[in-house]
């Protein structure tokens, strides 16, 4: 009985001993775990997050920049579409009036024509005209 005393004695200081270091080692855990609990709750991120939660949160965040890109890209998409048709518009505006000076000057042209006709016809009745009288002159002569 006196052995097995002195062994249980053994095994209990060894024991003690071991408790006082698992003690210092978990105040040293503590220790740190409060510096980066403190370091979180000054995060965005909060408190300790399971897995799943950080996965949930790194999918959201993830969703919530895509959605950010795609507004930009959407508003860069209606600005280029907005100068595009304001280009077209503005080449059209010119293309309409450029189409109606030409139908003025069509019409211009048609009226100088019709009147170069009419000169035309005018100056052929007289020289046809004078050409009878030449004709009858000489006959006469």
């Amino acid at each position: 009985l006196m052995q097995e005393n002195a062994q249980l004695e053994l095994e209990k200081e060894r024991n003690s001993s071991d408790i006082e270091t698992l003690k210092s080692e978990l105040d040293k855990l503590r220790a740190a775990a409060s510096s980066k609990v403190s370091n979180i709750a000054y995060s965005p991120i909060g408190p300790l997050l399971t897995d799943s939660e950080l996965a949930t949160r790194a999918k959201l965040l993830r969703m919530e920049r895509d959605y950010h890109e795609l507004q930009r890209d959407h508003e860069m998409y209606k600005q280029r579409t907005g100068r595009a048709a304001s280009e077209i518009e503005n080449t059209n505006k010119k293309l309409n009036t450029q189409i109606h000076n030409d139908r003025k000057e069509i019409v211009r042209y048609k009226e100088a024509l019709k009147h170069e006709k009419e000169v035309s016809g005018k100056l052929t009745k007289q020289v046809e005209h004078l050409q009878k009288m030449v004709a009858q002159g000489k006959g006469e002569a």
